[in-house]
């Protein structure tokens, strides 16, 4: 149980209500020095777990205990991974007596849905995933819950009267009964609490917003819960080795004594987390926030990327959104799949829909390409884990929110200011999501980008782009279903993990297999790990230095001996290092390629793919107290741009005058870049030079041609 010493209530202010606390930030456009000292004001963004940085399945639906546990099981079979599982509130009673109120509010299992709640949770965990329920706390403890005679004893209140316990959250005595419900609901199973529809500033204590104390007090008493676990823990440990040396019963029956092991034993360690909609600043101590019910719309998509990155000026960063969109709206193929491909590279990938037979968010409901291309999305989150967990990290004590507006690292560039939809993901990428339809000519989605003064890399498939003048490059970009506009700063490196197959696919431990994808140039990027296990100290971390040297005479990336909680990383892991926009290597240089493992000479296999251009070289088995050198004496080269090729494609799944094709293809060959310009006098109308020859390149196709053949 949480120390309630240690969580204060509010009271009216004293002196004159109506003065204000007014703080200004006189920055200028210094925002990242600005964000750091409210930061410093405010306290920092707590350390989310990693579990909560995977998938999470979430819906207003009335699933049975079988059919839920059946979905996950089906999710896993197909190679979809899942950490989170979010039970609308369809978990509790919501059919109530009239004379009660409405069901919105609950707190006793729905048995016709849920015959055996613990079992339910337990195999949840058992399929590694956490859980999670929605309240709606409003409306109080009825008499018709479970624990209602308990809670009106602690209120004094006599459970014969059927008095309702009133919500009050400026009560400590109520919020004690009502953590101590919550307590016992934690102890068969539930990991944290999704709070909801408890924003306004009505309660007995004048100007206290109710859900601002909800979050705080359900935060505290989460991190009180997880702290009070981590002692009991150790002092299990200590009484448990005490008793093997001993080896007497008095010392067992101390051992019972002072054991709090939770009703459910299968339960996971807690970590301090809360999931709540946003109640003014300083929110960001209290992750992690519900932005409210997106609609089915590419107008509600749209919204969301600049939303989530203007937000970072008040220093809240762990948004969840509805991917997918909740309700209304339409029916839209393409459209789920760009939220599913948004979700991606968003702080929280849960989600959601509404309890209308046709708007679940399951990939098999699609048609293909959609629906392979969601369980690819979907599969990419979980990969992406090792790189989002360090930037969580990065989060919590560094004062950087994983999503940052553009501007932040450009203040003086105006330009940085017109494309609130693109963003930073982290240290390494810049991400532009698509939030519009394919165009009908060339099959493709439109994203207009800036990318500063630099030289960069598409993530997927590593062609070049070089944004030489000082102001950055303005540019539109077109991609198909499989993709959305992500890019790598040359010299970015991008720790991935090789999701496991089978029954291991939802795991979020620190993977065995790891995939580094690394971008032409020298740079380097540490990769934070830790135990899983909250700690109320500096986490014990284990790091792990990732870097990339690119000169004249070598190409060389460095694997680091892992630094601080070795026992925290799998002990020998394979490590696969993805050079991405590299030219095929020629015979000298593959001849050239010298592994050493702790300084010895190592056996390593290489690869080439053409359509990524990449070059992959995996080093299995390595202890991870050992480092890695991967060194190319002939140095690996850039890949050359790929237009014609890339022209050609783009000519080939266009839908238009096969003439117009012909006449483009040809100018390009003999032009280049050239050819852009002569595009819109390939038009012939029928009858001005033939009476069956008719040629048209739409401004779309000239559009898209227009990326590829000036790119580098």
């Amino acid at each position: 149980m949480a120390d309630r010493a240690r969580i204060r209530h509010v009271g009216e202010r004293d002196g004159d209500p109506s003065y204000q606390d007014l703080y200004f930030f006189g920055y200028g456009l210094r925002f990242t020095e600005a964000i750091d000292d409210f930061y410093r004001l405010t306290g920092p963004t707590p350390l989310i777990p990693r579990w909560a940085l995977g998938n999470w399945w979430s819906r207003f639906y009335r699933y049975s205990q079988n059919e839920y546990l059946e979905l996950m099981r089906r999710f896993k079979n197909v190679g979809i991974p899942f950490s989170v599982s979010v039970i609308d509130m369809d978990w509790h009673i919501t059919d109530v007596d009239p004379k009660f109120g409405s069901g919105w509010t609950g707190y006793s299992w729905n048995r016709e849905l849920f015959p055996d709640h613990r079992q339910f949770l337990r195999e949840l965990h058992r399929e590694g995933l956490r859980v999670t329920l929605n309240e709606h706390p409003r409306d109080g403890i009825r008499a018709f819950e479970d624990d209602y005679a308990h809670v009106a004893r602690n209120m004094g209140v006599d459970p014969d009267s059927q008095a309702p316990i009133m919500f009050d959250p400026s009560s400590p005595r109520f919020m004690d009964a009502y953590l101590d419900l919550h307590h016992r609901m934690a102890r068969e199973g539930v990991d944290f609490w999704w709070v909801d529809w408890q924003q306004g500033g009505v309660t007995r204590q004048k100007g206290l917003d109710p859900l601002w104390m909800l979050n705080h007090t359900h935060y505290l008493d989460s991190r009180d819960c997880a702290q009070s676990s981590a002692q009991n823990a150790q002092n299990n440990a200590y009484v448990s080795a005490h008793n093997n040396t001993q080896n007497n019963s008095q010392n067992n029956v101390q051992n019972s004594a002072h054991s709090t092991v939770p009703a459910n034993t299968e339960q996971p360690r807690p970590w301090p987390l809360t999931f709540s909609r946003y109640a003014g600043p300083g929110s960001h101590r209290y992750p992690i926030g519900f932005s409210g019910d997106t609609v089915m719309t590419w107008e509600s998509l749209d919204f969301q990327p600049r939303f989530t990155a203007t937000a970072s000026n008040i220093g809240y960063g762990w948004w969840s959104h509805d991917i997918g969109g909740h309700m209304l709206g339409y029916r839209d193929n393409e459209l789920e799949l760009r939220w599913y491909q948004y979700g991606v590279f968003s702080p929280i990938n849960r989600l959601h829909s509404s309890n209308s037979p046709f708007s679940g968010k399951e990939p098999w409901n699609f048609p293909e390409p959609m629906r392979s291309q969601m369980i690819r999305a979907l599969r990419l989150r979980h990969e992406l884990l090792p790189y989002v967990y360090t930037m969580n990290y990065r989060a919590a004590f560094g004062n950087r929110p994983l999503i940052e507006p553009m501007y932040w690292r450009s203040p003086h560039e105006p330009t940085a200011y017109w494309y609130p939809n693109e963003y930073y993901f982290g240290t390494q990428l810049i991400v532009a999501p698509i939030t519009r339809a394919v165009d009908p000519h060339t099959l493709r989605a439109r994203a207009d980008l800036w990318l500063p003064q630099g030289e960069y890399y598409d993530f997927f498939e590593g062609r070049r782009y070089v944004s030489a003048d000082a102001g950055g490059r303005r540019l539109t970009v077109w991609r198909g279903l499989d993709r959305t506009p992500v890019f790598a700063q040359s010299g970015a490196i991008v720790p991935l993990q090789i999701l496991e197959d089978g029954a291991a696919v939802n795991s979020v431990d620190n993977p065995a297999r790891l995939r580094v994808l690394a971008f032409p140039g020298s740079g380097e990027f540490e990769m934070i790990e830790d135990s899983g296990e909250w700690s109320a100290a500096l986490p014990a971390t284990a790091r792990t230095r990732l870097s990339q040297q690119w000169g004249e005479d070598a190409t060389v990336f460095t694997v680091s001996a892992v630094e601080g909680d070795a026992a925290a990383v799998p002990a020998v892991r394979d490590w696969t290092i993805v050079f991405r926009g590299v030219a095929r290597p020629d015979a000298e240089q593959a001849q050239s390629l010298q592994v050493f493992v702790d300084g010895h000479s190592a056996v390593a296999t290489m690869h080439y793919d053409e359509s990524t251009l990449s070059l992959s070289v995996t080093v299995a088995a390595v202890s991870a107290s050992a480092p890695v050198e991967i060194r190319f004496a002939k140095p690996l080269g850039i890949a050359s741009n790929r237009a014609l090729e890339d022209c050609r494609q783009i000519l080939l799944e266009s839908q238009m005058s096969n003439v117009g094709k012909d006449l483009a293809w040809e100018a390009i060959n003999r032009q280049g870049a050239a050819a852009l310009a002569s595009m819109p006098a390939l038009d012939v109308q029928p009858g001005a030079h033939d009476p069956i020859l008719t040629s048209h390149v739409p401004q779309s196709v000239i559009a898209a041609l227009t990326e590829p053949l000036p790119r580098s």
